[in-house]
């Protein structure tokens, strides 16, 4: 059970405690939408840095990333995308 694990004071404001791994898509959209979670950029939108955290998407839940070499990569291509997002954003449409 994905969510059984989640006191209800914490699941009710959208923030899973430190030692959660998984949780359900309606709490990363609401993080989102809040502005507590961001994309990994604004076109890769299976990662997600969320409560000091990367967090990634499968189907309606999202997995903890605990692997610290693919932190390192997603924390490397976060930097990358967000200065590739910020020139596209710099660059006139034709």
């Amino acid at each position: 059970m994905i969510d059984s694990t989640l006191p209800a004071a914490i699941a009710s404001q959208g923030r899973p405690p430190s030692s959660t791994k998984v949780i359900k898509a309606t709490v990363m959209a609401e993080a989102l939408v809040c502005g507590r979670a961001q994309y990994l950029s604004a076109t890769i939108r299976d990662f997600a840095r969320y409560n000091g955290a990367w967090w990634l998407l499968d189907r309606d839940v999202w997995f903890l990333a605990d692997d610290e070499e693919l932190i390192s990569s997603l924390d490397a291509a976060a930097e990358l995308m967000r200065n590739m997002d910020a020139g596209i954003r710099r660059t006139p449409s034709v």
